[in-house]
Order: structure tokens, then sequence, then C-alpha cells
């Protein structure tokens, strides 16, 4: 697969930003209180922003690492996805979407912290774009994908998951982030035939 520098750049702009607000956060959440981290009974109250901020935020700051480590990867395999403004539209709308859900269809998650679910649907994306220039790597990377899924919603987390981010993880996430990547997918190719 051939990265093309002018749009890796972007990405790198935006791995550096995410990272950034989010380690900014994260030890906002630390030291005073938990006001950004997605819990379902604050937003049912009307605090809205922590449908995006809870994925912002992280537990710890191995588990930054871990998220920012992911993303930048992201940035290496799908360079055209997370450039220029779009990327920031597409990251918001994977967080909302996740969130939204999460809350809809996951009621009794009471909380999460991280961006793993987001990560899992820019790699849904990624893989779906590469299908039409790079049919066999596009069908790999979607192949592993939906087998890492499918193991985590009978077995639970990937072993040593935990132990790396010294966090529980939230599978739920990573299904509705993957979910959420393919109806953007979705969407975007609608938008782009509509204005051919």
């Amino acid at each position: 697969m051939r990265l093309h520098r002018d749009t890796s750049m972007y990405g790198w702009a935006l791995l550096g930003g995410v990272g950034a607000i989010s380690l900014a956060m994260t030890l906002v959440e630390q030291n005073l209180g938990e006001l950004f981290r997605y819990e379902r009974a604050a937003v049912l109250q009307g605090q809205l922003w922590r449908l995006i901020s809870g994925h912002l935020v992280h537990a710890g700051l191995t588990h930054w690492l871990m998220n920012m480590a992911a993303l930048g990867l992201m940035c290496l395999l799908f360079p055209t996805v997370l450039c220029g403004w779009r990327a920031v539209l597409f990251l918001f709308s994977l967080c909302l979407m996740t969130s939204l859900g999460l809350l809809l269809f996951y009621p009794q998650l009471g909380w999460f912290v991280g961006l793993s679910g987001v990560l899992h649907g820019v790699f849904a994306v990624g893989a779906l774009r590469l299908l039409a220039t790079e049919r066999l790597y596009g069908l790999l990377l979607l192949g592993l994908l939906v087998i890492k899924l499918g193991f985590e919603q009978m077995y639970g987390a990937v072993p040593g998951s935990r132990s790396m981010t010294g966090v529980g993880v939230v599978v739920e996430a990573h299904l509705v982030g993957a979910l959420s990547g393919v109806v953007c997918w979705v969407l975007a190719g609608s938008i782009c035939r509509r204005r051919r």
C-alpha cells in the first residue's frame, strides 16, 4: 500500500491536535473529578457534551498512550481517511454516533472513557475504502475486524488488553464504533453520488 506524504501530513496534524486535547482533558478529569467521561445518567440529565468528551478522556496515561498509538497506526494505514477538515467532521460524527448507539442499545452501560470505539470506526472506513483500490488488502483488513469483533462479542475483551490499558475494555463500544463507521461510509458515498 502506498502512503501519500501530502495526505498523511494532515493525519499527523490531526493526531497531534486530538492527542493534546485528549491529554489535557484526561489530566483535568483525574484532578477535578468525572467531568468528561460518558456517563449515561448524566447524558440523560442534559450533559450532552459527554457524548463527545467521553471518547477524548482516558483512564490514565497508559490508556491515553495506547489510544494515541492506535490513532497513529490509523494515520499510517489510512492516510486518505484522516486528512483535511473532513477528518475532523468524520471523527466528530463517529464520536456522536457511537455514544448515541451505546445510549440507545446498551442501557446497562453506565459509563466509559477512551477512543477505542471511534478507532474501530476509522478502521472499518479505511478497510472499506481500500476495497476500491486494493481489494485483497481491504478484504483482509475487513476480515480481521469482523473476526476481532465476533470474538469480543462471544468471549469478551482480547486477552491481555485490560493489563495493557489498566482499565476494563468496553467491547460494546468497539462494535457500535465499527458499525458507526460503516454508516458514515455509506452516507458519504451517497452524498458523493448525489453531487455527481
